[in-house]
């Protein structure tokens, strides 16, 4: 959403997903039941590896309050904000995802 090229960030996703045969509509409602009922919050403490929590801007499904939430309980978590990103930011910005990855990893 309202990033500059949304266009071939949807091309690049309809592709992904068209490459694996036709979607299987009962698994993806079940999917997203589990997503709506299923809350993990009280085991994110209990993770202890390093986490890089990198969120779009523009982000429609994970409000900007929910990835600080999540890097403020994770143990060893770094929280980096895209600007211009929405939900996908390693198709739609995939330069600026490497750059903010490859600092984060240990060399």
């Amino acid at each position: 959403l309202n990033t500059p090229n949304i266009r071939d960030t949807v091309t690049v996703l309809q592709k992904a997903i068209t490459s694996h045969g036709n979607t299987d509509h009962a698994a993806l409602a079940n999917a997203l039941e589990i997503l709506r009922t299923t809350d993990l919050r009280a085991h994110v403490p209990h993770i202890m590896q390093a986490t890089l929590v990198l969120q779009g801007d523009h982000d429609a499904l994970t409000p900007e309050p929910a990835g600080r939430w999540l890097a403020e309980h994770l143990h060893r978590a770094q929280y980096v904000m895209m600007p211009h990103a929405a939900h996908a930011p390693f198709l739609s910005h995939r330069q600026s995802f490497l750059h903010e990855l490859n600092l984060f990893l240990p060399e």
